[in-house]
């Protein structure tokens, strides 16, 4: 089946940056890197403290989860205008055999490092018995 974008009839090149940031939903840069029996694992989360980053990891899936509510302006004075808001920004990534018990996480300067240690399979050998 050929599906037909009514975006795709656009020249995007000309349109830059603003058709972008319209169509595509508000997420975070990640980078990825796999050494030896490790992923180490880079995201940009600027302005989240750790306790509004959650990490979790199931079925080969490694998910990262970062919220942050706005600002009311109780017992302050009231804004007049405001342009922060409430965000919530989840990504997921397949990472397959990591040891779930040892994945360790950092967060500094706006950059949450997540190493994760690839299992290693032992491999076995079956013996066949005879009658």
């Amino acid at each position: 089946m050929f599906r037909i974008s009514p975006v795709s009839s656009f020249n995007r090149v000309n349109l830059g940056s603003l058709m972008d940031d319209f169509f595509v939903p508000e997420a975070f840069r990640i980078d990825i890197k796999k050494e030896n029996n490790l992923y180490q694992l880079i995201a940009e989360l600027p302005g989240f403290k750790k306790e509004d980053i959650q990490i979790s990891y199931e079925k080969e899936v490694l998910t990262i989860q970062a919220k942050q509510n706005q600002e009311t302006g109780e017992g302050e004075l009231p804004y007049l205008y405001q342009e922060r808001r409430h965000r919530a920004l989840k990504r997921s990534i397949h990472l397959p055999d990591c040891d779930e018990t040892a994945i360790k996480a950092k967060l500094k300067d706006g950059l949450l490092t997540i190493e994760a240690p690839i299992q290693t399979s032992v491999a076995s050998t079956i013996q066949i018995e005879t009658e």
